[in-house]
């Protein structure tokens, strides 16, 4: 009698967790590069408002610890979420993120870079392999951001841009978090609009950064505020 009861109890926790698995939605997050209100191009000239005009050629990012929230309460969290989001040689790669969840949601939240913890435990496989040049060493850690290009002015000749933005270590720790609201749905799209970035750079002055420091810190933080979601 109690071989039977075992196997009801077994079947039973089978035939649940399958139905819990059959009601799981899949969710797809995109996440889309724009210059203003036109999708970016790493073949394009774009004009800054100062009057120069730069060309992104290479453009990626992390993102990672992505949950689902209702109502500022967090209600679903990807487990080991570190995606590397390349929009370089003119092939978006890792912009399409699947999550599978039954949960009822109306915000989503996510940090751009790579926490401390993470960054501590040395170079890693797969999205955080050193071979994907996001790595610095051991000491800085990953690069969140990296941006590089042209800025074409009309002063000087075409100048090369490198914005390495990383750093976990406190004064300088860039890990950035983004909140955005939205409705439930299986498609959410997401836009980055670089030009509310890039035009509050000064290209004449500031072309380089390629370490931790005060000024990756404020570009870091400007780099979170140009997410927002495309209706």
């Amino acid at each position: 009698m109690k071989q039977y009861v075992l196997i009801f109890s077994v079947l039973f926790l089978i035939n649940t967790g399958l139905v819990w698995a059959q009601n799981k939605e899949t969710i797809h997050l995109n996440i889309e590069p724009y210059f203003g209100n036109k999708k970016l191009s790493t073949a394009t000239y774009y004009p800054l408002k100062n009057g120069d005009s730069i060309q992104v050629e290479i453009f990626k990012f992390y993102i990672s610890n992505i949950q689902l929230l209702n109502n500022n309460q967090a209600v679903y969290t990807l487990n080991n979420s570190y995606h590397l989001i390349d929009f370089s040689n003119y092939q978006p790669i890792g912009n399409k993120i699947t999550i599978q969840t039954d949960v009822t949601f109306n915000q989503l939240k996510f940090q751009l870079g790579i926490d401390s913890l993470t960054n501590e435990s040395g170079a890693m496989g797969g999205d955080l392999d050193p071979t994907k040049g996001m790595y610095w060493a051991w000491q800085s850690g990953y690069i969140n951001t990296k941006i590089e290009g042209k800025n074409k002015s009309t002063q000087d000749k075409t100048t090369n841009f490198q914005f390495h933005l990383g750093g976990y270590l406190p004064p300088f720790n860039c890990l950035q978090t983004v909140l955005i609201n939205l409705k439930k749905e299986a498609i959410i799209n997401l836009k980055m609009d670089l030009s509310l970035l890039l035009n509050e750079i000064d290209f004449k002055t500031q072309h380089h950064i390629m370490s931790p420091s005060k000024e990756t810190v404020i570009i870091s933080e400007k780099a979170s505020k140009i997410f927002s979601k495309i209706e």
